[in-house]
C-alpha cells in the first residue's frame, strides 16, 4: 500500500491511466446486455447469433484498419480517441432505429455492425495506449488494469437494480455519456512511443507488414488466441440462456458478470508473482486451463450459487489473460508494428467470435446449453495443448513483467 501511495504521488500519469481504465470499462458494462435487449425484441438464439457474428465480421476488417492507422500516423492516442467517439455516436442510434425496416431488412442489421466498426477496435487500442504509457512511465500494467475490472464489477452490480426499472434500451445512451472522460484522457494525456527516427507518418512499405505474417511464434500464438477467445466470447453471449434454464432472473446477469470482473482484480495482482514462478508463457497456459475447467463444470451446475462460484473461476482466468496477452503480443512485434500486431491479434479473436456465434445457436438447440459449454471447454483444452507443443518449434520470447 505504501508503494502504491508513493507511486500515485510521484507520477501523475498513474491517475490518467487509472481514469482511462475506470471510465472505459464503466461504459463498457453496456455491452453485456446487448443479448438481453435483442431477446426483448423477440429474436431467437439463432438470429442473435447471426447478428453477433455479423458484428464480429465487421470488426475483422475494422480492427486491423484502425491499428494500421495508429502506426501509420504515429499517433495511437488521437486515432483511438476518434475511433471510440464515433462508436459512441453510432451506438446511441440503435434503440432509435431498432424498429426501422429498409425494405425486407431490419435496420438493426446495419446499425449494429456499423457501430462495431468503431466500438470493437476501441478496447484493443485503448489498452495499447495504457500499456504504452505504463512502459514509458515505469508503471506495472496489471495494477492499473485493476481499476477497469473493479469499476466494471461495481457498475455491473448497479445495473442489476437499475436497468429493469429504466429499460434495457438505456445501455446505448449511458455508454456514450460515461465514455466522454475516457476519450478526453486518451486524446490529451501521455506521450507517444515514437523515436525521432519514426516521428513522421510511415508508408506501408516502411511499416513492413509482412514481417508479422512470417513469424511462426506470432502465428502459433494467434491460433492459441483463437482457441481461447472462441469459448470465452461465445459462452458470454449465451449466459442469459443458461440462467433461463436454471430458472434465474435474467436481470441477475449483472451480478454474475460483476463477480467475474471483481475476481479479475486479485488475478491481476497475482500475475507478476506467477510470472516469476512459472514464466509468462506458463502463466498464460495456467489461465487457459482454469477457463477450461470453468466451462466444463457448467455441465453439473444447478443453481445460482454454483454459477457465481464458476464466475470466480472465470474472473481468475480472464484476469491473467488481460494482464499478459497484450504484453506478450507487444514482445512478439517489431517496434513499428506494435499497434498493428495488437489489432491482428484482436482480429483473430473477432474471427473466433464470428465462428462461435454462427454455430452456437445450432449447438444449443442440438446439445442443450450444458452440452454447449462442455464443447467450449474442450476447445480450450485442445487449443492450449496445441500451443504447448508449438513452443518447442518457435523462438523463446523473453517478457519482463
Amino acid at each position: 500500500m505504501r508503494k502504491l501511495k508513493q507511486l500515485l504521488s510521484a507520477n501523475p500519469m498513474v491517475w490518467a491511466v487509472i481514469g482511462i481504465e475506470a471510465f472505459y470499462w464503466i461504459a463498457g458494462t453496456s455491452g453485456m446486455y446487448q443479448t438481453v435487449y435483442l431477446k426483448g425484441l423477440g429474436l431467437d438464439a439463432t438470429v442473435i447469433g447471426y447478428i453477433t457474428a455479423l458484428c464480429s465480421a465487421v470488426a475483422i476488417f475494422a480492427t486491423p484498419v484502425w491499428g494500421v492507422l495508429c502506426d501509420k500516423f504515429q499517433s495511437t492516442r488521437r486515432v483511438t480517441a476518434l475511433c471510440i467517439a464515433l462508436g459512441c455516436v453510432l451506438w446511441a442510434l440503435v434503440p432509435l432505429t431498432s424498429l426501422w425496416m429498409l425494405g425486407p431488412v431490419s435496420f438493426l442489421l446495419i446499425i449494429l455492425p456499423l457501430g462495431n466498426f468503431f466500438r470493437t477496435p476501441g478496447a484493443t487500442l485503448m489498452e495499447a495506449v495504457v500499456i504504452e504509457n505504463c512502459v514509458t512511465n515505469g508503471i506495472v500494467y496489471s495494477r492499473i488494469r485493476i481499476a477497469g475490472s473493479i469499476s466494471y464489477a461495481l457498475f455491473s452490480f448497479v445495473l442489476v437494480r437499475w436497468l429493469p426499472t429504466v429499460g434495457y434500451q438505456t445501455i446505448f445512451y449511458y455508454y456514450g455519456i460515461l465514455m466522454i472522460p475516457a476519450i478526453l484522457l486518451i486524446a490529451f494525456t501521455g506521450s507517444e512511443r515514437r523515436g525521432a527516427s519514426v516521428a513522421r507518418p510511415l508508408s506501408l512499405k516502411e511499416m513492413q507488414l509482412g514481417t508479422l505474417l512470417k513469424d511462426r511464434s506470432f502465428l502459433f500464438f494467434l491460433i492459441f488466441s483463437f482457441a481461447c477467445t472462441l469459448p470465452i466470447n461465445t459462452s458470454f453471449t449465451y449466459i442469459p440462456y443458461l440462467l433461463e434454464e436454471l430458472g434465474i432472473d435474467e436481470a441477475l446477469l449483472g451480478l454474475t458478470v460483476g463477480i467475474r470482473a471483481l475476481t479479475e482484480a486479485p488475478a491481476l495482482l497475482l500475475t507478476p508473482f506467477l510470472c516469476k514462478k512459472l514464466s509468462v508463457r506458463g502463466t498464460l497456459i495456467l489461465s487457459a486451463f482454469i477457463l477450461a475447467g470453468e466451462h466444463l463444470l457448467y455441465a453439473v451446475t444447478g443453481n445460482l450459487a454454483t454459477v457465481l462460484a464458476l464466475s470466480v473461476l472465470h474472473g481468475l482466468g480472464v484476469g491473467v489473460r488481460i494482464a499478459l496477452v497484450m504484453y506478450y503480443v507487444r514482445a512478439l512485434a517489431p517496434v513499428q508494428l506494435q499497434a498493428t500486431a495488437q489489432a491482428v491479434n484482436a482480429t483473430a479473436g473477432n474471427l473466433a467470435t464470428i465462428f462461435g456465434n454462427v454455430i452456437a445457436g445450432h449447438l444449443i438447440l442440438s446439445l442443450g446449453i450444458r452440452g454447449f459449454y462442455v464443447l467450449m471447454g474442450s476447445i480450450l483444452v485442445l487449443g492450449t495443448l496445441f500451443w504447448v507443443v508449438s513452443l518447442r518449434f518457435t523462438r523463446k520470447i523473453d517478457v519482463t513483467y
